[in-house]
């Protein structure tokens, strides 16, 4: 069986191998930009406008290149004082075939001295990339012990590989390299802006015009970066919509309009673009730029997602199926997956029925048919040399798609799609198709500017393959919390395998040390649990969620922590360590190891001596605020307790003290001492155990107000706070 148009098809996101390598030269981009717009508003012919542009440089005195200090290695380590000039800097690695990353560092080419970190770092990439593979293939299998193995293990492999940009930037460590720190931290920034700028662009139409400038820019750069003939070809051929400079500068006010109102400079772009002829329009319309493609050929964009869904089933016998399904670029076949979503949930690749198969086999042929038809097209629009927008000042944004991105990550969604396709938004199995199609176009453009973007630093097309985004997760509903970095979603794919919800608890996908290692009480851990899969499989069922129920529920959890202090439970309470009075640098008075000196002075008799640091304790929130509040709390106790707290508090220089570390191991088997249960404070052990459960209940709109418990608001009558829809 012929399989050689997988790598047609993989080529037709991608340009020649010979186009990724460095084409920085912003000297000759700037004039060619700035004679191509006075060329276009005032009719002279390029070669005059270029002539212009360059009496222009010489005349302004604005335009300089100013010297530079930096600091020089030769290839044994030896450091250099060197001055230079900032052109000169920027062209040195055209000439030494160096790499400089975004940071402006410049680093040795591998090919003259390649670093044992880079080592380091690709064993472990692959060790983790086996256990990722192993915990994936285990979670599909439904085997979670030996998912959880391999999934821990994966993760220790990325934790070893994060730890090294901590050691950059750690001075007391022998890894300490500060510029290495800022390198990693600029190409993954990058990296994940082409992504998110990239993503914003292509589903929603949504650009980073921040400033007129920029938006100028930008169009000049698409005018000029664009093939005039293929764009031209495709338009012709797929009979798409040419559009005026109306049509243009409206559907880019849905973009520049969120950050700025400038009636002279508008009316100077619109004078370009109006001065363009209609295939310079359409570059500046439809590039990176899915969004309005629809909005302007309903039919063909419909047509080219069908192309993308659709299928003819072929003859093919069962040697050429599993040669088809071998060798299938991975990208296609996490497609082919969602395509065929009803028919493999659940299934490991062994269980999938022939006919099944049959039926992807006969998918991955059909599509990549269709995309290398369809090659021209992304050419044309897509795979081009003109970058998305404004990647480094991506948090700047004001996003319409992206609903979480951080430093490697970027994650949208496709509802907007699937709601224009099916006319409504739901969840079946058209709704996987659609945005797997649309995330199959994004990726594959965020692929090639990756890319791109790698090897104009000078980084080889070979190591720039290790760059990559690719479609790792589906989730079916993502809540974002107002926690940074804490979200909650269901896993419907990851990595092409298609989970089936038998138990919803095993699919929940949680960020964020409040949601994943809380410190709250097991009971209350489980109800949080229960609240994210319910809340999760309600809104992908189209189901209402019932908010009275899940306050009751968080009431509940408060009440638990109650009863718990009044029962003498250290449960509810958080744990510290005490630790060994040389580990601290402030006396031993001054210290948490304070409180291992003290339970002695003053619980032991009753209690049990604690045990020689280091061991766990619990740490007891009290209502002492004050030297009054102390004095109060010590005239209730009896005449034995009251004697050795004072003796304790003069001997330790103490006047109030308002938390306590007390033994686990003592007050898990003797609980609480009973002297602190009335001034232990409450609201703070509800505070910190149900955290979790407030975060949950303000994902969906009801907001608990600060340093109160819902208790405390049905006493003071705001348990009907405002909702947020």
């Amino acid at each position: 069986m012929k399989i050689s148009k997988f790598k047609e098809v993989n080529n037709s996101f991608k340009k020649d191998k010979d186009y990724y390598n460095n084409k920085v030269d912003p000297l000759k981009d700037y004039g060619i930009l700035s004679s191509s717009f006075i060329s276009t508003l005032t009719g002279k012919d390029f070669e005059t406008s270029k002539s212009l542009v360059k009496d222009y440089i010489k005349k302004n005195k604005r335009f300089k290149n100013p010297r530079v200090l930096l600091y020089e290695r030769d290839l044994n380590g030896n450091k250099t004082k060197v001055v230079t000039t900032l052109k000169d800097y920027i062209y040195y690695p055209k000439k030494t075939g160096d790499i400089m990353v975004p940071s402006f560092t410049v680093y040795f080419s591998p090919d003259k001295l390649k670093s044992l970190h880079a080592e380091f770092i690709d064993v472990n990439v692959k060790t983790r990339s086996i256990h990722k593979k192993l915990a994936f293939k285990y979670k599909v299998e439904k085997d979670f012990d030996k998912f959880n193995y391999h999934n821990t293990l994966q993760k220790a492999m990325k934790i070893f590989n994060n730890s090294l940009s901590g050691a950059y930037a750690s001075a007391g460590t022998v890894l300490n390299n500060p510029s290495a720190h800022y390198t990693l931290t600029s190409m993954t920034r990058c990296i994940s802006g082409i992504g998110n700028s990239l993503s914003e662009s292509i589903i929603r139409g949504n650009r980073h015009y921040r400033n007129p400038n920029i938006m100028l820019n930008h169009i000049l750069a698409i005018v000029n970066g664009l093939d005039t003939e293929l764009v031209k070809e495709v338009i012709l051929e797929y009979k798409l919509y040419v559009p005026t400079a109306e049509d243009v500068m409206e559907s880019l006010k849905k973009s520049y309009s969120k950050y700025w109102k400038d009636s002279y400079k508008e009316s100077v772009i619109y004078e370009y673009l109006n001065k363009l002829n209609g295939y310079d329009r359409a570059k500046v319309l439809y590039h990176l730029d899915l969004y309005h493609i629809k909005k302007y050929n309903d039919a063909f964009a419909r047509s080219l997602l069908g192309k993308f869904i659709n299928y003819e089933i072929l003859d093919l016998i069962k040697p050429d199926i599993e040669v088809i399904l071998n060798n299938a670029p991975g990208w296609l076949m996490n497609l082919a997956k969602h395509i065929f979503f009803e028919e493999v949930k659940g299934l490991k690749d062994s269980e999938i029925p022939l006919d099944t198969k049959k039926k992807i086999a006969s998918y991955l042929l059909n599509i990549s048919d269709n995309i290398i038809k369809l090659k021209k097209f992304f050419h044309a629009f897509f795979i081009t040399s003109v970058f998305p927008v404004s990647i480094a000042y991506l948090k700047d944004m004001v996003r319409e798609t992206i609903v979480l991105s951080d430093t490697d990550s970027t994650c949208a969604s496709y509802g907007h799609w699937v709601e224009w396709f099916q006319g409504e938004h739901k969840f079946n199995a058209l709704s996987y198709k659609v945005s797997a199609s649309v995330m199959t176009i994004v990726t594959q453009a965020i692929d090639h500017y990756i890319k791109d973007f790698a090897t104009n630093l000078n980084i080889k097309y070979e190591n720039a393959k290790v760059l990559e985004m690719k479609n790792e997760f589906t989730w079916d509903v993502f809540i974002n919390t107002n926690v940074s970095k804490h979200y909650f979603a269901n896993v419907r794919v990851q990595e092409g395998n298609v989970y089936e919800f038998n138990d919803l608890n095993k699919y929940l996908e949680k960020k964020g040390v409040h949601l994943i290692a809380s410190q709250a009480y097991e009971p209350i851990r489980k109800i949080a649990e229960e609240m994210m899969t319910e809340i999760l499989w309600k809104v992908n069922n189209n189901k209402k969620l019932d908010l009275i129920k899940y306050i009751n529920k968080v009431l509940e959890a408060e009440r638990l922590v109650i009863s718990k202090i009044e029962e003498g439970s250290p449960n509810v309470l958080k744990l510290e360590k005490i630790k060994e009075a040389k580990s601290y640098k402030l006396e031993d008075y001054k210290s948490p190891y304070f409180n291992y000196l003290f339970w002695n002075d003053v619980f032991a008799d009753e209690y049990g001596e604690a045990p020689n640091p280091t061991y766990m304790a619990i740490k007891v929130p009290t209502i002492i605020n004050s030297e009054k509040d102390m004095k109060a709390f010590i005239d209730t106790l009896d005449d034995e307790y009251r004697d050795r707290y004072l003796k304790a508090m003069k001997k330790y220089d103490k006047k109030v003290i308002k938390s306590y570390r007390l033994p686990l191991i003592i007050t898990y088997n003797k609980g609480l001492p009973k002297i602190l249960k009335p001034i232990l404070d409450t609201r703070r052990a509800i505070l910190d155990n149900c955290n979790v459960l407030y975060i949950i209940l303000e994902s969906i709109g009801f907001y608990v107000k600060e340093n109160l418990t819902l208790l405390d608001m049905l006493e003071y009558g705001d348990i009907n706070a405002k909702l947020v829809s």
